[in-house]
């Protein structure tokens, strides 16, 4: 399962914005739900859970989660404890898509980045290791 929307690292609200239409004052259940489209983890928790737990919107801010697409075609989030521990509670399809959404987002993200600063040649294979783990910017490539 590709991610759907380029390789783009989601790291803040408005970027889940700028690429999904998320339905804010639409609520998820399980009977509403179609399936993953796209795993992001934020800089800060600052996404809230539009997932229906127990008879409330569960509303916890998270900055690990999920975007799905409902049956109606609408998109919404979901914080990552809802999604594994209630939306695929007693589906193994659902569980192992959102895990095999995420493994492979995480795969993609890397394969671009690799891809990015190895065609930066004045850069040391330090530092482009270091950017690698810490996600700061090349300096000879920032503008490219």
């Amino acid at each position: 399962m590709a991610p759907t929307h380029g390789i783009i690292e989601i790291r803040s609200l408005a970027d889940l914005h700028s690429l999904f239409n998320i339905g804010a004052d639409i609520t998820l259940t399980k009977e509403k739900y179609s399936h993953p489209l796209r795993p992001y983890r934020l800089i800060q928790p600052e996404a809230s859970c539009q997932y229906q737990k127990k008879g409330t919107r569960c509303s916890k801010m998270h900055q690990h989660g999920f975007v799905v697409e409902l049956n109606d075609g609408s998109n919404v989030l979901i914080g990552h404890c809802c999604a594994h521990n209630h939306l695929g509670l007693h589906d193994a399809e659902v569980k192992g898509a959102l895990k095999q959404l995420s493994a492979a987002e995480k795969r993609n993200i890397q394969r671009h980045k690799v891809e990015a600063f190895a065609t930066c040649r004045t850069q040391s294979p330090i530092v482009v290791k270091r950017v690698l783990k810490n996600d700061t910017a090349c300096s000879a490539c920032v503008g490219r």
